[in-house]
């Protein structure tokens, strides 16, 4: 499975912010939506990914919203 199948297949799952694939190591982020109900749970990810490339996860979780940048 291509990096780009991978990303496009995890960005379809129901809580799916965003997908880092790193091809060439072989390892994909997860970002979940902030306050998604449906937890969509890493395991389910990895077991989607196994026999496909093998691919694995190396981070998971919430996405975290960061600070505006102040204009000085």
């Amino acid at each position: 499975m291509c990096a780009t199948k991978v990303r496009e297949t995890l960005a379809k799952m129901d809580g799916v912010h965003s997908v880092d694939v790193d091809f060439p190591n072989k390892t994909v982020k997860v970002e979940m939506k902030k306050g998604h109900r449906v937890p969509l749970r890493r395991k389910t990810v990895e077991k989607l990914l196994k026999g496909n490339g093998d691919f694995k996860v190396t981070s998971f979780g919430p996405r975290v919203e960061t600070a505006p940048k102040k204009k000085s």
